[in-house]
């Protein structure tokens, strides 16, 4: 019995282990970026966004990154969106220009209409 838990413990350490250990879909670093204009302390939560790696999340969307491609400093990719209060995933294609790892550009269009918003890292935690 007592081998038995201990295996299961280490394939609980590995499983714990692989699941933190995500892989960055993007060269950002991990964490909170508010508006380019914005001072870090003065950031509300509807303006900020956040990576983990996987996701790149804003305010009421929870959103996963998939099928990255880059040329140069553009990255684009599919994100399947899970916004509060909407029942179906919205997917879309999101396009980055990522200077260093704590600045990005993201542009989108909407409508026809294309705008793009600068970012800038401020911690690895939404709010401090």
């Amino acid at each position: 019995m007592k081998s038995q838990f201990s295996l299961g413990l280490l394939t609980l350490c590995a499983l714990t282990a692989n699941a933190s250990a995500a892989q960055d879909l993007l060269p950002l670093e991990r964490g909170a970026y508010a508006l380019e204009t914005t001072p870090c302390p003065e950031r509300s939560r509807a303006e900020i966004m956040t990576f983990w790696g996987d996701r790149l999340n804003q305010s009421a969307a929870d959103c996963k990154i998939s099928d990255v491609k880059s040329q140069g400093q553009s990255y684009t990719y599919r994100a399947q969106c899970k916004i509060d209060g909407e029942r179906k995933p919205r997917v879309e294609t999101v396009t980055l220009r990522i200077a260093n790892p704590k600045h990005f550009v993201i542009t989108q269009v909407v409508d026809g209409k294309s705008s793009s918003t600068a970012y800038k890292w401020c911690s690895y935690r939404a709010f401090d």
